[in-house]
């Protein structure tokens, strides 16, 4: 009878101990990625713009005015969105070669500028480049909002004694940016976020374990793409087509183009502004939500064939103000799309496609014209 119960207690005996070698095995892991997290990563010490997920303390450092700049001199070969991509950055972080000191046109904005998720070759700011003959400068940084914008114009693309300074906005975030951006002023430029919420917004195991999984995004929705081929594909909308413009926030950009303006007056410098819309607001006819509920949040009854109210309102607000010149991408981009609506937005990312970026680098371009003609005289752009 003990020989049985020996021979029974033993498979019981292994599994209880492959447990606790696996129950051990994963409390390492999370120790292991808890104290990299919190003092090698430096979660520990709280930074409101780093202690969120979507910007990553790896390669981002604070800074007491902008909130987080990109660290510098960083480089990059990997394949995003199915493409083989490499980046690299200046001494300022941002996407251009080292050394560059002058440049006829500067480029601020978000990371429709930065434009990280592309060759560098394919972005409007190279385009332009390439396509009128003038150097160019990019100064986009993903995460940014139209304040940090302004100091960028203020710190940055002023060194470079631009002829012209292009200025992005994007219709599905720069409202939000905006009011984050004056809520940490606010808060007198610290942060509010809790340190268990600071561990798992950094976690490498966290990352690790989202990127295996495939865990969607938070906050988007499913719905199934069909392009003008007769293809289609399902993706996960993440911007709503046309978010409300708060009246805080219109203050607060109002006021940055306004300075942004004001400065470029002074000192006879051209400024172009544009906003890239969301995807949603460019390919809805084509988009079909699986949800009648997600559909009536992201679409309601808008019209698909009106810009948005946020381009509207910039529209109106810039050619307001004095030397402030806005660019209509929506109608080109609309246009574009009834065409052929593939490769302008990248599907569950959302950010321009290569023929995005051709066609907002032909609408600066009809704007700046070429080398001969900016270099003739600036103060006759259109």
């Amino acid at each position: 009878m003990g020989v049985m119960e020996t021979r029974r207690t033993r498979p019981v005996v292994v599994v209880a101990a492959f447990a606790l070698i696996a129950v051990t095995a994963v409390i390492a892991a999370i120790a292991a990625d808890f104290a990299y997290t919190m003092f090698v990563a430096g979660a520990w010490t709280p930074d409101y713009w780093l202690d969120r997920a979507h910007i990553p303390r790896s390669t981002s450092a604070p800074d007491p005015e902008l909130g987080f700049v990109r660290k510098p001199n960083l480089s990059w070969k990997g394949e995003m969105n199915g493409k083989r991509i490499a980046y690299r950055n200046d001494e300022n972080g941002f996407r251009n070669p080292p050394g560059v000191t002058q440049a006829d046109i500067a480029f601020i904005g978000d990371s429709f500028t930065e434009a990280a998720h592309m060759l560098e070759e394919l972005t409007f700011v190279q385009r332009v480049a390439s396509g009128a003959g003038l150097r160019t400068v990019n100064l986009g940084r993903g995460a940014y909002g139209p304040q940090q914008e302004l100091i960028v114009l203020k710190r940055y693309a002023l060194r470079y004694h631009p002829k012209v300074i292009v200025w992005q906005f994007f219709t599905g975030n720069d409202v939000n940016d905006a009011e984050e951006f004056a809520h940490w002023v606010l808060l007198g430029r610290k942060s509010d976020t809790p340190l268990l919420t600071r561990y798992l917004n950094n976690s490498f195991l966290r990352r690790t374990l989202k990127d295996v999984l495939h865990l969607p995004t938070r906050g988007t929705v499913p719905a199934t793409l069909r392009y003008t081929d007769g293809s289609s594909e399902e993706v996960r909308v993440l911007y709503e087509r046309e978010p409300p413009v708060l009246q805080s926030a219109a203050h607060e950009i109002e006021h940055a183009l306004a300075e942004g303006a004001r400065i470029c007056n002074e000192r006879g410098i051209k400024l172009i502004v544009f906003t890239v819309p969301t995807m949603l607001h460019i390919l809805q006819p084509y988009i079909h939500f699986r949800e009648d509920e997600a559909r009536k949040v992201f679409v309601g009854g808008r019209d698909a064939a009106r810009r948005s109210e946020f381009t509207e309102w910039l529209n109106h607000t810039c050619n307001a103000i004095h030397g402030c010149k806005f660019i209509d991408v929506w109608s080109r981009l609309h246009a574009a799309a009834q065409q052929d609506n593939r490769a302008l937005y990248i599907p569950n990312d959302e950010h321009l496609d290569e023929r995005g970026h051709e066609v907002v680098a032909k609408a600066i371009l009809e704007v700046i014209g070429s080398q001969h003609r900016l270099a003739a005289s600036s103060a006759t752009l259109p």
